[in-house]
């Protein structure tokens, strides 16, 4: 369910640069978005074994989120005509989102600043920073915590000479007596507990473009633009490997990682129904970044009598 409303406009001629003729044009809104989702399995997708080829039950799942924002954009013509420039103008915006899910409510905020000039008609440069957001989806959240099989060839903790420290093993639930004795996983898998989270909080990209524009007045009908952009994620939703988990507790020490191992407290090992296995549900500790250029090329050939030929070209390298 979504609820929503804008007001655009621009400012009149009370808000206009002495270098300029046009006002500041700007932008109001707020929206109110409820999201509920739900998957309901048969009662044969419910039960272990029933369908061939399939172990693990495809237990039932729901949830919802709401998310409220309000936000305020502009452009704001700075100089026009200048000797120096024929257009400089600058633009923002700032965006206030409250997520609510489950009882707990997350505030953060997203935004972004630019401008562009052109020094001469036939080429413009732009520059633009933003926060974005992205809050989690139900399926990120709501997703059921269920047991399955990851692949783990050496378990630091096994073998007549450990690599991982003996007070990290034996916390991690090695009994003192199995250490030295402990055995590599079974058939080179251990048990692991995935799924959702429903603690997760939005992530966060800062992203950076600067590019131009270049339309030749010598080339009718010709566009090329260049971009390169930046893009930094945080608090990525993602999930931990096997190895991730291990080396953070046995090798870093980290307390967390090694809260997330929950072995088979009758023999050390990742086997049995007695062990839960290494916690991957999703989590915000992931990171993302990429880079690149964008290339866009289109040109317009008027053929007359025959029509009109129109080429394009969009490339990436990132």
């Amino acid at each position: 369910d979504v609820l929503a409303g804008a007001l655009t406009g621009d400012l009149g001629e009370g808000f206009v640069s002495p270098w300029a003729d046009m006002p500041i044009s700007v932008a109001f809104g707020a929206e109110h978005r409820s999201l509920d989702a739900a998957n309901v399995s048969d009662v044969a997708g419910r039960t272990p074994g029933e369908l061939l080829g399939a172990t693990e039950p495809t237990v039932n799942r729901g949830g919802g989120f709401e998310l409220t924002e309000a936000y305020f954009e502009f452009i704001a013509p700075l100089v026009r005509d200048a000797a120096w420039a024929e257009s400089v103008s600058f633009e923002g915006g700032f965006r206030r989102s409250t997520f609510e899910s489950g009882g707990r409510s997350e505030s953060y905020n997203s935004f972004k600043f630019g401008g562009e000039w052109t020094p001469i008609e036939d080429l413009r440069f732009r520059a633009l920073q933003q926060r974005a957001t992205r809050a989690p989806n139900v399926a990120e959240l709501f997703s059921p915590q269920t047991t399955a099989l990851s692949n783990l060839a050496v378990d630091p903790c096994a073998g007549a000479t450990p690599t991982a420290p003996r007070d990290l093993c034996l916390a991690t639930g090695v009994p003192a007596a199995v250490f030295g004795f402990l055995p590599q996983p079974s058939a080179g898998q251990v048990t692991i507990l995935q799924g959702g989270n429903p603690q997760l909080v939005p992530e966060e990209a800062d992203t950076r473009t600067i590019g131009f524009v270049w339309t030749p007045a010598a080339i009718e009908n010709l566009a090329i633009t260049l971009d390169h952009y930046r893009i930094e994620i945080t608090g990525a939703i993602s999930s931990p490997s096997v190895n991730d988990i291990l080396n953070g507790c046995y090798v870093n020490r980290n307390a967390a990682d090694c809260a997330l191992i929950g072995r088979n407290p009758l023999n050390g090992t990742f086997s049995g129904v007695e062990s839960r296995g290494i916690a991957l549900l999703s989590s915000n500790l992931g990171t993302i970044e990429t880079s690149g250029l964008d290339l866009g090329v289109q040109y317009l050939w008027d053929l007359g009598d025959w029509g009109r030929f129109d080429f394009a070209l969009n490339a990436n390298r990132v």
